[in-house]
């Protein structure tokens, strides 16, 4: 649940004198939310030769946060922010499931940069400009295990594109009778590592949600520039889902294809679906399938994955969970189970062939 700090003061009383006239005050008020969550796991992976230790406790894209929104007192014109940061809530080097590893066997507090934006909102929308979703816009359409063993982003991520983006710039529509539409430019600046010299690249999102149905269309065309090699990473995605109250069935396709300058082209297939029934009011058991069909041009080069688990609310802001996963590759595939909003070695050890599983037990807490 998240809190309001209403004041908080730096103290001058123990300042020396001469010192009293450069001392501020910070004011942190109604208008501002800290928040957060901590989510960690037991987990149990095989099928990896490498691991011969297979348990580990893992940080699951843990993190902390500070936004704000206020009226600007012109024309409904609103203000707002956020600065997000990844938080490995176990220490170490190995990845948090935010992107990036921790620099030290001690680890950080902090790990990756999540999104962190300004922006103003008012009757035409919202306009936003900073480090945003990009693949992260549509693997959550259909995603039943998000930050768990089987994470269908796994999969339904794609190719070439981040999950979130950084020096970008968003723009989305209000809510008109259930629809939502969004567009996301991104700078050839932002992704050419070098001098700029490529294209600019885009995002587009449509949303539906009425009635228990849930509807979403995205595309991405996110391009780089290499020594005159132009990449073009193009990501389509449909999902839908239906809420039936006592439970919800969702599925998705994603195309997810990459041209190259000179180089044949190279598309590979997503599907994923899966389905949760409430077995009380506080509990839940889930199942999803993914599936990667062959990429272009190489043969026994897609993957199967099954996930099911249990959930279980011990109140409104702690959950626990209860996970086995599967992921089954073709010779010449290496998708891994544990990867995405997962931490631990994230499938890295994972070599072509093998079939990693796991099992874990999670705690999150949500302030």
């Amino acid at each position: 649940m998240k809190k309001k700090l209403i004041i908080f003061s730096v103290a001058a009383a123990l300042a020396p004198a001469a010192a009293m006239a450069a001392t501020k005050t910070i004011n942190i008020t109604s208008d501002i939310t800290i928040y957060g969550r901590v989510h960690l796991s037991v987990d149990g992976v095989s099928g990896i030769a490498a691991n011969t230790n297979q348990t580990s406790l893992n940080s699951n894209s843990s993190r902390f946060g500070v936004k704000g929104e206020k009226d600007l007192g012109v024309g409904g014109l609103k203000g707002m922010f956020q600065l997000e940061s990844g938080v490995n809530a176990v220490g170490g080097t190995d990845p948090d499931g935010n992107g990036g590893a921790t620099a030290t066997a001690n680890g950080h507090v902090f790990s990756n940069a999540r999104d962190m934006y300004v922006g103003l909102s008012g009757g035409f929308g919202t306009l936003k400009a900073g480090r945003m979703g990009g693949a992260n816009q549509w693997v959550y359409d259909s995603n039943l295990f998000a930050d768990q063993l089987g994470d269908a982003g796994n999969f339904n991520s794609g190719r070439g594109v981040g999950g979130r983006l950084s020096g970008i710039m968003a723009y989305e529509t209000p809510d008109m009778s259930g629809f939502k539409a969004g567009l996301t430019y991104i700078p050839a600046a932002s992704l050419d590592a070098g001098a700029t010299t490529g294209k600019s690249s885009y995002g587009a999102k449509l949303d539906y949600a009425n009635m228990g149905f849930g509807g979403h269309l995205a595309h991405f065309k996110v391009s780089t520039t290499t020594a005159a090699i132009v990449t073009d990473n193009m990501n389509t995605s449909v999902a839908g889902s239906y809420d039936f109250g006592n439970g919800m069935v969702t599925a998705q396709y994603v195309k997810s294809k990459v041209d190259v300058t000179a180089a044949a082209s190279t598309t590979q297939n997503i599907y994923n679906i899966g389905a949760k029934f409430n077995v009380s009011s506080n509990g839940a058991i889930k199942a999803q399938y993914s599936r990667a069909g062959n990429l272009t041009g190489t043969a026994n080069s897609g993957a199967n994955m099954f996930a099911i688990g249990y959930d279980h609310k011990l109140s409104d802001a702690m959950d626990m969970y209860v996970v086995y996963a599967k992921t089954t590759n073709e010779a010449n595939a290496r998708f891994a189970v544990d990867n995405y909003g997962h931490g631990g070695k994230a499938g890295g050890l994972a070599v072509a062939g093998e079939d990693p599983a796991g099992f874990g037990i999670g705690l999150t807490y949500n302030f």
